[in-house]
């Protein structure tokens, strides 16, 4: 009888060893395939390695914004600052345009060659501003004037442009502000240096819509 009991104690342990045996395989798969919740961080080294690549994206576009600020003083802050009106003149006349090298002593894109043209003052239409422009810096009276487009422009400020064609004036073209002034053709648009001066006049003698 002894010897029957210490069998069946010993069959019995046998059993139980080979279920722990099996059961710990299956304990560990379902641990293993149990998904986290979202938004629980785990600690696997691909999460860190994305927690930081983040985390380093953020703070160099942050870099770059601030850079970017500095680089533009006299802009203020890039999302709610408001453009600065101007007009610009597209004098024609016989297939050809006026054009100023604008003097070296202006605070904004000085030396370039560029179409006459100014700030629209506190209280004036752009309708106002441009005749006003054309009498200080040309000392002409348009007496005929279409507007062209406008178009906005980044420089050391950032510019909204009322392009006007001027055909027809009173008066003789005088230098009263730029360097020099000077007739080009028409189709030679690329001579200016600014690209929204080129674009203008494409729209214009595209006949492009307004």
């Amino acid at each position: 009888m002894l010897s029957w009991r210490a069998g069946g104690e010993r069959a019995a342990g046998a059993a139980r060893s080979a279920f722990s045996l099996r059961a710990s395989p299956m304990t560990s798969t379902a641990q293993s395939r149990t998904p986290s919740r979202p938004g629980c961080p785990t600690s696997s080294p691909t999460h860190e390695s994305f927690a930081r690549r983040k985390y380093r994206a953020a703070a160099e576009f942050a870099a770059e914004r601030e850079a970017l600020r500095a680089s533009h003083p006299m802009s203020g802050n890039m999302d709610d600052r408001q453009p600065v009106d101007c007009v610009a003149c597209i004098v024609l006349s016989s297939h050809h345009v006026l054009v100023e090298k604008r003097a070296s002593t202006k605070t904004v894109v000085p030396g370039v060659l560029a179409l006459p043209g100014g700030h629209v003052e506190a209280g004036e239409s752009p309708e106002e501003a441009l005749r006003r422009e054309l009498k200080e810096e040309l000392g002409i009276v348009a007496t005929h004037a279409a507007p062209v487009c406008t178009l906005l422009h980044q420089s050391e400020e950032l510019r909204r442009l009322h392009y006007f064609a001027v055909t027809e004036w009173d008066g003789e073209i005088q230098c009263r502000e730029a360097e020099t002034l000077i007739w080009i053709p028409a189709g030679a648009r690329h001579w200016l240096d600014l690209d929204v001066d080129r674009v203008a006049m494409e729209r214009y003698l595209g006949g492009t819509p307004v």
